[in-house]
């Protein structure tokens, strides 16, 4: 392609997920971001984005506990209206119950944690370039005034073991740091935890914060930019899993991979 779009990259407003999927596959990156084409939705995005609305909305005061599971049963096909991946055959089933389990099994002791805020907005700046991230959940423990992110998760890193996938947290870790550089940025300290929240599974892995990962999770952000703003060649990378169910223009992208051996 040899094409040079620095000067369009170089004023985004960059967020964690903007930067990490530039890797996964440079040409849809760029379809998405820089030319701007249609994206479409898909099964794991709809799911998770169900969920997350659904606690928006209790966290926020707009449904109580006990209507969390029957909003999410009268609601569920408005909102995740994309076909699954046809294997495993049982993966909507499954999905579908793991939701309903979580949201009537739910519990938040709300006495213990101030709300300080709900897809609270961050934004900041690291080296001249601009961030923008949302918080799911910002709480500050009543006991030890301590301020917790909470970030929900739709995946199972722990891949029905007892460890879960140290690839995937280390991901997670960077966008949670990133955020906390945010509300560092707003109100001068740091969070004390970091916690992400594995909805599907009611899993919490938590995180102690640690500056110095705070640091190199910055460092990491401003690397893979200065990276993306060098590239002229943007190739596509991905899979036929990846092309077929994830990536947003997978429609209209002339290197879609349709063989399943590919």
């Amino acid at each position: 392609m040899n094409e040079d779009y620095s000067f369009i990259i170089e004023n985004f407003e960059w967020s964690f997920s903007r930067i990490n999927s530039f890797s996964t596959c440079p040409y849809g990156w760029l379809k998405q971001y820089v030319l701007n084409e249609e994206r479409e939705s898909g099964y794991y995005g709809e799911y998770g984005s169900y969920i997350h609305k659904i606690l928006e909305m209790y966290f926020k005061g707009e449904l109580e506990i006990y209507e969390l599971a029957s909003y999410y049963e009268e609601h569920y096909y408005e909102n995740v209206v994309s076909l699954p991946p046809p294997k495993p055959i049982d993966l909507a089933e499954r999905y579908y119950e793991e939701g309903k389990a979580f949201l009537e099994n739910f519990d938040f002791p709300h006495d213990k944690y101030e709300i300080l805020g709900v897809e609270k907005e961050v934004k900041f700046n690291i080296d001249g370039f601009n961030f923008l991230g949302y918080i799911d959940l910002l709480l500050k423990d009543k006991t030890n005034n301590e301020v917790i992110i909470v970030d929900y998760k739709s995946s199972d890193p722990y891949k029905k073991g007892k460890t879960p996938d140290k690839g995937k947290i280390e991901e997670y870790k960077k966008q949670q740091y990133l955020y906390a550089y945010g509300i560092h940025n707003e109100f001068g300290f740091y969070p004390s935890k970091l916690v992400l929240w594995f909805f599907r599974l009611d899993k919490q892995y938590k995180i102690e914060f640690n500056e110095e990962e705070c640091k190199k999770s910055t460092e990491w952000a401003i690397n893979e930019i200065n990276k993306i703003m060098k590239e002229t060649e943007f190739k596509p990378l991905s899979s036929y899993w990846y092309c077929s169910y994830l990536c947003s223009v997978r429609n209209s992208c002339e290197f879609k991979v349709t063989n399943k051996g590919q």
